[in-house]
């Protein structure tokens, strides 16, 4: 019985995986037709930012437990990299495969509030905020605003400096920061 039970599991499996390969292979190609479906089958959804990968073994002997090796990696990547869910793994033969690490929705200003518990408006302000402050859209050099909230998050207030306050802001009574250059 329980050798009939793991002959069914890894032919389930096998044909698990050729779904997902397939599936992949079309959204790389371009089809986009039913979304849906391929999340389904993917367990990952698809409508988010993500970070793909290319990962091998080099010198590897086509040995079973290297594409176990190599799933565990990308896991630990995506656990670094504080992925927003489990990464997609597809294998490519014995001894290479690609990865997509979910990042999450960004730039989505309700998704945001939800994760900060704060309401959608303050988020909009806030923002709207920053690029006064900034002279610019956020969304312009996007890495450098990503680095400096990285930067104030793990130095904290040894970092800021209180911003020069603009004409417009001369009888403000809020405090604004800016990352210290030196």
């Amino acid at each position: 019985m329980v050798a009939a039970y793991t002959q069914e599991r890894e032919h389930w499996l096998r044909n698990q995986n050729a779904a997902r390969a397939a599936r992949v292979r079309r959204l790389l190609s371009g089809d986009r037709s039913d979304l849906r479906a391929a999340e389904a089958t993917l367990g990952y959804r698809l409508r988010q930012y993500h970070v793909g990968m290319v990962c091998w073994i080099e010198g590897g002997d086509g040995a079973a437990d290297e594409l176990t090796r190599l799933e565990r990696a990308v896991g630990e990547v995506a656990v670094q990299a504080a992925s927003a869910g489990d990464p997609v793994f597809l294998p490519r033969d014995e001894s290479s495969a690609w990865a997509w690490l979910p990042l999450g929705i960004r730039g989505n200003y309700k998704t945001t509030a939800e994760r900060l518990v704060l309401h959608k408006n303050t988020v909009q302000y806030r923002i709207r905020k920053a690029e006064e402050s900034l002279g610019r859209p956020v969304s312009e050099n996007r890495q450098d605003v990503e680095l400096a909230l990285q930067v104030s998050y793990w130095l904290g207030p040894g970092v800021l400096r209180p911003a020069t306050p603009s004409p417009a802001r001369a009888g403000a009574t809020r405090s604004s920061w800016l990352i210290a250059s030196s």
